[in-house]
């Protein structure tokens, strides 16, 4: 009998002492993961929800510092997307009045196209189209931030033609501090949705003369825009290159990547906006090693 008693007493001394162990090491942390990632769940914008990590070093510990970190990398994705969501309604807002702005705007071009003066006569054309490009960006505007562009509408565009038209919306007369080169044979033809394809090159051509031009470029020392094309077995490669200096070796790394910019005075959309018009009809975008000192982007489409 005292053996009997004296082996309960022990076995619930023992019994006591490995519960408590249990509970404080192992339960009490693991209720505190699930009632963090639950507060966390209910009100994760409150940085006072976040779990603190005790410093274990055993397997819990490492699941209080993962579930920290992840508090805090969706806490900051969190706040992006809010900041990203009011400058979307606040751009929807703007989109109706700038749209009405663009149609009267485009109204009054019309009546400059009935000028008959040869000047006008040449440049009324590419102001309406201008115009015509402005207000249907505006109406895209939505569409644009759900993150969807209009499906590719590809047809044979005149390469050379194009190139023409983005001297003419870039300003670049006989007298301005940017000297447009097309290297190309004529005829040039690709088969790309004109308007996309637009975008991208007037997009890429308008960053290297900012480039060129913050480098110092002027009428007297001229900066030159090289817009060239080849056709390589089944693709059609087109090189912008500039003779601005150059993209740092730093940056190329998060080049296409959106708002993380290209060090020349961006938002950093650009490029990445291009990069998506590109993939969608079946073309790629890249940076490639300038001959010049400069930068050289390839736009590459299926032949």
């Amino acid at each position: 009998t005292n053996i009997l008693l004296l082996s309960l007493v022990i076995s619930s001394i023992t019994a006591g002492l490995v519960y408590a162990s249990l509970d404080w090491l192992i339960v009490r942390p693991v209720k505190r993961l699930a009632e963090s990632a639950r507060s966390f769940s209910e009100h994760a914008e409150d940085l006072t929800r976040h779990i603190t990590p005790s410093g274990r070093h055993d397997e819990l510990g490492d699941a209080e510092r993962a579930l920290a970190h992840m508090q805090a990398d969706l806490s900051q994705q969190l706040k992006q997307q809010q900041h990203l969501a009011a400058m979307g309604l606040a751009v929807a807002k703007i989109n109706h009045d700038l749209r009405n702005l663009l149609t009267s705007a485009h109204l009054l071009s019309d009546r400059i196209g009935t000028v008959q003066d040869p000047t006008v006569q040449r440049i009324a054309p590419k102001l309406i189209g201008a115009l015509d490009r402005a207000v249907g960006f505006c109406q895209a505007t939505l569409a644009f931030g759900r993150a969807q562009e209009r499906a590719p509408a590809p047809r044979s565009v005149d390469l050379a033609a194009m190139v023409d038209e983005i001297s003419d919306l870039l300003g670049l007369g006989e007298a301005a501090d940017i000297r447009v080169v097309a290297d190309m044979q004529a005829p040039m033809r690709v088969t790309a949705d004109p308007e996309h394809l637009l975008r991208v090159l007037l997009n890429l051509s308008r960053n290297a003369l900012d480039a060129m031009r913050q480098a110092g470029a002027t009428p007297q020392d001229q900066g030159t825009l090289t817009i060239s094309a080849r056709r390589m077995n089944d693709k059609v490669e087109i090189d912008i290159a500039d003779t601005g200096p150059g993209i740092p070796t730093e940056l190329r790394s998060r080049l296409f990547k959106a708002f993380s910019g290209a060090g020349r005075g961006g938002t950093g959309l650009g490029l990445a906006i291009a990069l998506e018009l590109m993939r969608a009809q079946g073309g790629s975008l890249a940076l490639v090693d300038g001959e010049t000192g400069g930068a050289r982007f390839r736009v590459t489409l299926p032949g």
